[in-house]
């Protein structure tokens, strides 16, 4: 049960930063509105993978293990199209929409077919074909796509653009930790605890954005 622990402190997290956010009256509406979405998502993808871990390790239920594979591999690309639309509000994202819709249609069909990967009786994991690495291809698209993002609203406002850089960071290397040897099994993956840190720092952003876009207002008052 040790190896449990680390959901503490990232519940602790998405709680405090459920609370900050419902309390702030800084952030607009839409982007509170954003911002409970991808807590709602990212506490989704906690949950998610705590039921993989023990469906994988503890109980053998293929059919049920099927399903949260399947959910998984749709949360993540729907979380970083959520972060493109934080940091680019003004935009609809419909093509990144897309590819996030086209993704979970490609990994629904594990339920009937063994196209893209298939949970065996035994309670193994098989990937059917290159399909299987789909969500793969479609994240990586997406973190390009955010990467975009980010530097056109920073050539627009001139705001903080490390840390939105940062976080962009962050995915990529806990992406790539997760896919080594070194890898082990845990409740939560390192690139799902990766992605609450990333909720907070885009939730500071907010607030530097906050208080840049003011010291321009002020200033502007000034010059009048």
């Amino acid at each position: 049960m040790t190896q449990y622990i680390i959901l503490l402190p990232l519940g602790i997290q998405l709680l405090g930063l459920l609370f900050v956010v419902l309390n702030d009256k800084y952030i607009n509406k839409e982007q509170r509105k954003t911002m409970l979405v991808i807590i709602s998502f990212v506490g989704l993808l906690v949950i998610q993978n705590v039921v993989e871990n023990i469906l994988g390790t503890s109980v053998s239920l293929p059919f049920l293990r099927t399903v949260f594979s399947i959910l998984g591999y749709a949360i993540r690309p729907t979380i970083i199209v959520l972060f493109c639309k934080l940091v680019m509000p003004q935009k609809k994202h419909r093509l990144a929409w897309i590819l996030v819709i086209l993704n979970a249609c490609i990994y629904s069909t594990a339920l009937f077919s063994h196209i893209v990967f298939f949970i065996s009786k035994n309670n193994h994991f098989f990937r059917g074909s290159i399909l299987s690495y789909t969500a793969y291809f479609v994240s990586a698209v997406l973190i390009i796509y955010l990467v975009y993002c980010t530097i056109s609203e920073y050539k627009r406002k001139r705001s903080s653009l490390w840390i939105a850089f940062a976080n962009v960071t962050i995915i990529i290397l806990t992406s790539v930790l997760d896919s080594t040897p070194f890898y082990h099994e845990y409740p939560v993956s390192n690139l799902t605890i990766a992605v609450v840190s990333c909720s907070l720092f885009y939730y500071i952003w907010l607030h530097l954005e906050f208080v840049y876009e003011h010291e321009n207002a002020l200033k502007a008052t000034q010059r009048i």
